[in-house]
């Protein structure tokens, strides 16, 4: 099977639930954009360990000689707070 970042991102987000005890792709239909030369596709998720609530902001990009992965997250409450931030960390990776 040949991955693109739309693959690799979509199997990304999946594992990312492995052991939480709730877990939701806010995410429903991906696009690839270009973000600094790269392919990259980006997710939202929420999620749950025990009384932990948790939003997270994935985004896999596609470089030259590997995929890569960017994970930020906050606690559930603070999303208003720190997506401003958490859009920049994902949005300055580079290649090098």
């Amino acid at each position: 099977t040949e991955f693109d970042a739309a693959s690799y991102g979509e199997l990304s987000a999946e594992n990312l639930g492995t052991g939480l005890d709730e877990y939701t792709i806010l995410t429903k239909n991906p696009e690839v954009k270009t973000v600094n030369g790269m392919d990259c596709v980006r997710y939202e998720m929420e999620g749950a360990m025990g009384d932990a609530k948790v939003y997270y902001e994935l985004g896999v990009f596609e470089g030259e000689h590997a995929f890569y992965q960017v994970l930020t997250w906050t606690i559930l409450d603070q999303k208003s707070e720190f997506k401003a931030d958490m859009d920049k960390i994902i949005n300055s990776f580079k290649e090098k």
